[in-house]
């Protein structure tokens, strides 16, 4: 490891510190350090609840969609109604091009919290995409009302919402 010193499989610290710093990796998007320290957590309780969820996210960010599939399925098994694992879900699908997969697991995600910005952003996306543009300009603005004003993400919707109704003033958007 390189913030302990120890070579992987003879870990001393507790699970906690390579919990801590799996997600510290994450959060820098270092995601092959991530799933090393996630992996050092396996080794040592494979039982971790956050295990499955963390690896897969971390899997994901390496570029490895069929190692984060496996990891995410195992986490759905411990956790079916995790909203985080949903969302990580929805992202996996939507980058594989599974489009109703995606939709499912955004949709999931807003059932259980409707405040969840990022998966009605997505959710518009997924709508827009398939041309149902009433329904998408409705979860644009919902989650225009979720997010911040002033992220990349609220930047985008706007744009979005410019396009699907160029006529209209902005204020009115």
């Amino acid at each position: 490891c390189s913030q302990c010193g120890q070579e992987l499989g003879d870990f001393q610290r507790p699970v906690s510190y390579f919990a801590e710093l799996g997600a510290v990796y994450q959060q820098k998007k270092r995601y092959l350090a991530a799933v090393t320290a996630w992996q050092a957590v396996a080794s040592l309780e494979p039982d971790h609840p956050q295990l499955h969820l963390e690896l897969g996210k971390a899997h994901l960010g390496t570029g490895r969609p069929d190692r984060a599939w496996s990891s995410l399925q195992r986490a759905l098994k411990q956790t079916p109604d995790a909203v985080e694992l949903h969302f990580t879900l929805g992202e996996l699908s939507r980058q594989r091009g599974e489009r109703q997969q995606a939709y499912e697991h955004y949709y999931n995600v807003i059932q259980r919290e409707p405040g969840h910005g990022l998966a009605w952003f997505q959710l518009a996306k997924i709508l827009h995409q398939a041309n149902k543009l009433q329904e998408a300009s409705q979860a644009y603005r919902r989650a225009k009302k979720l997010l911040p004003p002033g992220t990349s993400a609220h930047d985008q919707i706007q744009i979005q919402l410019e396009r699907l109704h160029p006529s209209l003033p902005e204020n009115m958007i």
